[in-house]
């Protein structure tokens, strides 16, 4: 889980209070809390219970001591996003994803999370702004929370978390209860089992500083014209390379270094097995057979 909480006194966080007691909602004890203050704001993160993917691990990184940034982020189309902060060579796939979400913000600001797709939630800070903006992905796959009390946002991925150590308590809301017990789900999306804990939508994110809060939507789904070739062979290897690069994407980025090698053994081939159903189809995709250029195993 990764947390930020942001001040709004305009003065330092005590983290040692807010990580007081035998250890967090979210399972992690306190000693295996990873917190940085950072004057009126402070991030924590911790990888108890967190999935075990290379290159995914929660961790709070900075960029000239001037932006920081904790959550958890795993990025789609990252050659296009390196090439865009001219970000290449031999060491630039390296650099982890989350990383390079602070470098698009110290390039483009708060446009940022126009060149930014993937599964991601986290916080980033700009100490020279003292601004605080938290973000969630186009789809929603990352949760994020967010509460105000009278002194202080919380913002986390962890919704028992917030609830725990905000001092609104865990009055319950009545309205999502109802659309739980009677549909499944709630109709409104920001609405959370605590009433007083709200969740940021997808393609959302929310920006904090002195002059309050404020949530905008920064992506909508473009659904474009359809695509039509006059060769109707060329629709399946269209496909086959559309797939290649989705697959290719949502590996994680360490797993073409050493280090994954060793962690997990050996990764190659990689295969998706696809049904449509108890009476569909079923298909088997063989990734070592199709790699998108320039893509070589390991």
């Amino acid at each position: 889980m990764f947390a930020a909480i942001f001040n709004l006194r305009a003065e330092p966080v005590d983290a040692q209070q807010v990580l007081g007691g035998p250890g967090s909602p979210s399972g992690a004890p306190t000693g295996q809390m990873d917190c940085k203050t950072l004057g009126r704001a402070v991030f924590m993160c911790s990888n108890a219970n967190a999935p075990d993917v290379a290159g995914e691990e929660y961790a709070i990184h900075a960029l000239g001591g001037r932006y920081w940034i904790a959550g958890r982020v795993r990025l789609d189309a990252r050659p296009e996003l390196r090439a865009r902060l001219d970000a290449t060579g031999s060491t630039s796939a390296a650099i982890p994803d989350i990383v390079l979400c602070l470098r698009a913000y110290a390039k483009w600001g708060e446009r940022f999370v126009e060149f930014l797709a993937g599964d991601f939630s986290f916080v980033l800070w700009d100490d020279e702004r003292q601004s605080l903006i938290a973000v969630r992905d186009h789809f929603g796959m990352r949760s994020l929370f967010h509460a105000r009390t009278a002194n202080a946002w919380f913002i986390s991925d962890s919704l028992d978390w917030i609830a725990a150590r905000t001092s609104i308590g865990r009055d319950l809301d009545d309205y999502w209860i109802a659309d739980f017990l009677t549909l499944g789900i709630c109709r409104e999306f920001e609405r959370t089992v605590y009433r007083d804990i709200q969740r940021l939508p997808p393609a959302h994110l929310i920006r904090l500083d002195d002059s309050g809060a404020a949530i905008r939507r920064y992506w909508r789904l473009d659904i474009g014209d359809p695509i039509h070739f006059a060769d109707p062979r060329a629709y399946p290897e269209r496909f086959r390379e559309l797939l290649s690069r989705a697959v290719a994407d949502r590996l994680p980025a360490a797993c073409g270094r050493a280090s994954c090698r060793r962690r997990r053994g050996s990764i190659w081939p990689i295969s998706i097995f696809a049904t449509a159903g108890s009476t569909g189809s079923r298909g088997r995709y063989d990734w070592s057979s199709r790699r998108p250029p320039g893509t070589t195993p390991p």
